[in-house]
């Protein structure tokens, strides 16, 4: 399941369109051989790992947590910048990955403390992995605007009736200004689900209040095109990102604020209380009473019982 919910955030700003099951029952095992793409999760045990059989194994990419083993088909393109964002991800792990263990023998103050640092840190480092993707992506498609094409239609409903004929997107131009390197995975990325309705997005927010993911995802994207001086300047070199150092100052905002907040306790002086201590008196009393009759009735032989039983009855 952690796999799953990491490979959907680090799509981000795209969003996952197929089929999502991040942990799938044993008992529905068939549903990977299914036509659509999909990700799905299964817990497997580590010695039964050989014995497991999926459906169109050759063509699936396969995450072994157990293992640490991630198994690729051969006609997969490799990602841009591969190995730069291999180092940078790694360096970063080195920078974060440094939590120290808590000290059992220490105070609970001091335990707390530091459990509290290691979970800001490791909140630091999902921070700065999510930032680094989200910088290569803007990277890839910092020019995108420029290959969007705009609609004819003045209204939304006019357009989206019209949607299934016409093409949102000059792929060829926007392949064409790309590095070579880059064209294999970027001329699929282009073609998925996902990508199509980003660029959806973008144009229903001609008439609409813009997606979150994408709003935020061009405000980025104009930041940076802003530091190199132009609007859609390709740049050649692989740049590290530096914008989680600015992120996390969110986060250690919102660690040292206080969320929750104690009720103040009731005072003990107001007149429910004096109400209280008028009542107890007389309960203690009748407590006293009632031991005081059992007391009594333990004490007696049966027979006793028996016609004191019988002259309450007649009493009655």
């Amino acid at each position: 399941m952690v796999v799953a919910e990491c490979i959907v955030a680090l799509l981000f700003p795209f969003t996952w369109q197929h089929v999502y099951v991040p942990i799938l029952p044993a008992s529905l095992h068939h549903f990977l051989d299914a036509p659509v793409p999909y990700i799905m999760g299964l817990c497997w045990p580590k010695e039964e790992r050989a014995q497991l059989s999926i459906p169109g194994e050759a063509n699936l990419c396969l995450v072994d947590i157990d293992n640490q083993v991630v198994e690729v088909p051969e006609d997969i393109p490799k990602f841009p910048c591969r190995n730069e964002l291999i180092t940078e991800l790694v360096d970063t792990l080195k920078t974060f990955g440094k939590s120290q263990k808590v000290d059992n023998d220490g105070a609970s103050r001091n335990r707390g403390k530091e459990e509290m640092r290691n979970y800001i840190d490791m909140l630091k480092l999902n921070n700065a992995v999510r930032e680094i993707f989200l910088c290569r992506f803007i990277h890839m498609f910092r020019s995108y605007e420029n290959f969007v094409i705009q609609p004819n239609q003045h209204d939304m409903e006019q357009w989206l009736s019209t949607r299934e004929t016409m093409q949102n997107f000059d792929k060829t131009a926007f392949l064409s200004d790309q590095p070579e390197p880059h064209l294999p995975f970027l001329s699929r990325f282009i073609e998925t689900q996902m990508f199509a309705t980003f660029i959806d997005n973008k144009i229903v927010s001609l008439w609409e209040e813009p997606d979150p993911y994408l709003k935020l995802f061009d405000a980025r994207m104009r930041l940076l095109n802003g530091e190199h001086c132009g609007d859609g300047v390709r740049v050649t070199t692989y740049e590290r990102c530096t914008t989680y150092q600015e992120t996390e100052t969110q986060i250690e905002k919102r660690a040292n604020n206080v969320d929750v907040v104690a009720p103040t306790p009731k005072p003990l002086d107001g007149p429910s209380a004096n109400r209280s201590r008028r009542r107890t008196p007389s309960a203690q009393w009748r407590r006293r009473d009632r031991r005081h009759q059992q007391a009594e009735h333990l004490q007696i032989n049966a027979d006793q019982r028996e016609f004191h039983l019988a002259e309450k009855h007649a009493g009655l």
